[in-house]
């Protein structure tokens, strides 16, 4: 008996209510992990300059981020979340105070 062909991602069939959110929230932890290697950058330049108190608010933030992307997963798939938009305005904060 032959194979039975598999449905490409294009087949209607293969649409689940769940992709979209998931890919959403795929795409906001790349986000955050980015937002989190830039602080981390900044935490290294201001470690060079015996910053500390500088170095340490980045490396929290960077921490925060992480844990944004977590917890964007242990949520309900159906919830809505801006969770991109909410990170810039803190990040945005953040740079404004240093």
């Amino acid at each position: 008996m032959p194979p039975t062909p598999r449905p490409s991602s294009s087949d209607p069939s293969m649409t689940r209510p769940w992709t979209a959110p998931i890919q959403q929230r795929l795409a906001d932890c790349s986000d955050y992990y980015l937002y989190a290697v830039q602080q981390l950058d900044t935490c290294v330049a201001a470690l060079t300059v015996k910053a500390l108190q500088d170095a340490r608010k980045w490396i929290e933030t960077a921490l925060e981020d992480v844990s944004e992307c977590e917890q964007g997963f242990r949520k309900r798939a159906s919830e809505p979340q801006d969770v991109v938009s909410k990170k810039r305005d803190r990040n945005q904060a953040n740079n404004a105070t240093l």
